[in-house]
């Protein structure tokens, strides 16, 4: 019989744990040069997605947008390293630190968040105004 805890455990990961695989300062420092030394793919990257997607007149805040993908981009790149014990690949950091170095594997990871990030703030904006038009027609509710 399988204790509850032994599930998350194997596939929800305590937030501390995974908090703390990104706060190794070897970890964090290749994170931010793969950021910088894929500077302009990104932007290229966004602004075409945006056209792309119709999202021209959204009004996201570049600042919302950025702490949004890295987020999106650390936990992918966790989920990714972590799926990758179960190829044998047992240490996590090394995986996160082959996934990062892996210039190929790393845009097609990039090209992927800035897609996704993107799509969830667009539903999250169409959302809110579907909420407001509600509210404005049902103000009792």
């Amino acid at each position: 019989m399988l204790v509850d805890d032994c599930y998350r455990i194997w596939f929800g990961p305590e937030k501390e744990k995974v908090n703390a695989i990104w706060c190794e300062s070897e970890v964090v420092k290749r994170f931010e040069e793969a950021l910088k030394k894929n500077k302009e793919f990104l932007a290229s990257l966004i602004s075409v997605t945006k056209e792309e997607e119709e999202l021209k007149a959204c009004t996201f805040a570049d600042s919302d947008f950025t702490s949004r993908f890295i987020e999106n981009t650390k936990f992918r790149v966790l989920w990714l390293a972590m799926n990758e014990v179960f190829d044998g690949k047992f240490d996590v950091k090394k995986n996160i630190l082959e996934i990062l170095n892996s210039d190929e594997r790393l845009q097609e990871i990039l090209r992927e968040r800035v897609n996704a990030t993107l799509e969830i703030m667009k539903c999250e904006r169409d959302y809110e105004l579907k909420e407001k038009e509600y509210r404005s027609r049902f103000p009792e509710n």
